[in-house]
């Protein structure tokens, strides 16, 4: 059985790159809500932490009180199993640990994603007026 690798996800590159269409996107995250993209955003500042340090997922899980089932799924951003307030926690002790972990990366690409669903949401809302006129 192959083992998959968990990757930190650059957005912006990745955006760039499969509008070039060099690659195609196989798994992203669905994002439907305003917590999802903070959810995602959070759990990408974990991921990144662990593959900058070369860390192993029990590392991780050692630090945050997770056990093996929890990290796997936080690892392939099953994030219906996290609450948002819990995912910003694993954060808050990585940086009480000495974490070096950028917040306001997080917070740039939170409101830009949320501007993107706002826009979404009104742009489905619209649809669904001009519908039901």
């Amino acid at each position: 059985m192959k083992k998959y690798e968990e990757h930190y996800i650059n957005e912006e590159e990745l955006e760039e790159r499969i509008a070039k269409g060099e690659i195609e996107p196989v798994f992203v995250p669905r994002i439907t809500s305003m917590s999802d993209i903070g959810k995602y955003q959070y759990c990408n500042l974990i991921i990144k932490y662990k593959k900058e340090n070369n860390l192993k997922q029990k590392d991780i899980a050692d630090k945050i009180d997770l056990n093996k089932s929890e990290v796997s799924k936080l690892f392939s951003y099953q994030l219906k199993e996290f609450s948002q307030d819990r995912l910003i926690g694993f954060v808050e002790v990585l940086i009480r640990k000495g974490a070096k972990i950028d917040l306001t990366e997080a917070y740039i690409k939170i409101e830009k994603q949320s501007k993107r669903l706002q826009k979404k949401l009104e742009k489905d809302f619209q649809e669904q007026t001009a519908l039901e006129a």
